[in-house]
């Protein structure tokens, strides 16, 4: 059985790929969370083969409580939150991740991204979506595309 390490596993898309993984029974799903006594982090709990672990921080993300789940892991599946951190934050956030979880062995790593609207419009301000923007920059045609195709081909 694989093992998965989930950011925003509570959240409304991680949820939904933490039940489909559950129910495939072929994962262990270690979902990070900040509450693990919320109604939807108890809900996950009762899944099959999901384990929460806590991240002691009030914002961003636990490094090492992340490093330590990566460690265990096969895969990650990684949906920051801009909404709570912030754009700038969250493009620091994707990018460190994965790095983390390049270290830890991480075999298949999964970034919930957005189109990157900015460049698509020009960089019209009227259409600016700093949630949009923060995303992009993690996964688009920059540096990190780069990496992942130097780093798994």
């Amino acid at each position: 059985m694989k093992t998965i390490v989930v950011i925003g596993g509570t959240g409304a898309q991680g949820a939904s790929i933490v039940r489909h993984l559950a129910s495939t029974n072929d994962y262990n799903i270690l979902t990070l969370t900040r509450n693990t006594t919320s109604p939807r982090a108890e809900a996950l709990a009762r899944l099959p083969h999901v384990t929460l672990i806590a991240m002691n921080t009030a914002h961003g993300y636990d490094l090492e409580a992340f490093s330590k789940a990566a460690a265990q892991s096969d895969c990650a599946f990684i949906n920051t939150d801009g909404f709570a951190v912030g754009e700038q934050a969250e493009t620091y956030w994707g990018i460190r991740l994965f790095e983390l979880a390049r270290r830890a062995g991480v075999k298949h790593f999964v970034y919930s991204g957005l189109d990157y609207i900015g460049a698509k419009s020009g960089y019209d301000p009227k259409l600016y979506v700093g949630h949009y923007e923060g995303k992009a920059r993690v996964q688009g045609k920059t540096s990190f595309e780069r990496l992942i195709s130097a780093e798994y081909g």
